[in-house]
């Protein structure tokens, strides 16, 4: 097949952006190219593979649709949030005070790896989620419309990953000495 060897790349560098799991940027491609064959012929009104990735950003997307839909029981009770707080309602522990220039921290090679890490360990929707809206800069509104979910689901996602890489982030770059 000419556009596996041709776009095979670039289609495989876009999922791996947007999913970060090896084995689903694998089936996002294979189910692309599947759906360009079932298209039928390329119509030639862009590239060939602005065409693809235009059929890839629709398979994430519903790729994400669905992550966010098979959401378990488990992780709901498994959110950690209510050890933050005490049976009022109120904080058990202030949060600590970052005294750095978050810019600066930004640039450091070592930080980034440790945010690498840190987002490793989301469940994967939440990541997904959080790249998208953050590191993609996509709007809310059109997240909210692409993955279906209310605009109050989608704060909610998203007040997860922020408490949990605010957890992952003291523990092990601000409060380890990372600095």
């Amino acid at each position: 097949m000419r556009w596996l060897s041709d776009h095979g790349d670039a289609l495989y560098s876009y999922a791996m952006r947007r999913v970060h799991n090896l084995e689903a940027a694998e089936d996002l491609v294979q189910e692309t190219l599947l759906a360009a064959l079932a298209c039928g012929d390329f119509a030639g009104r862009s590239s060939e593979r602005t065409w693809l990735i235009g059929i890839l950003k629709r398979k994430v997307v519903d790729y994400v649709r669905k992550a966010i839909r098979q959401r378990s029981l488990t992780e709901l009770q498994s959110d950690g949030n209510l050890e933050l707080f005490d049976k009022s309602g109120r904080w058990k522990a202030r949060v600590s005070k970052w005294d750095c220039d978050p810019y600066e921290i930004l640039e450091n090679a070592e930080f980034q790896e440790t945010l690498a890490t840190c987002m490793s360990k989301l469940p994967p929707r939440i990541a997904l989620v959080f790249r998208l809206r953050v590191g993609e800069s996509v709007s809310a509104n059109d997240l909210c419309k692409q993955l279906e979910i209310s605009p109050a689901n989608l704060w909610a996602i998203l007040h997860r990953a922020r408490q949990r890489l605010q957890r992952c982030l003291s523990a092990n770059w601000f409060e380890s000495g990372g600095k």
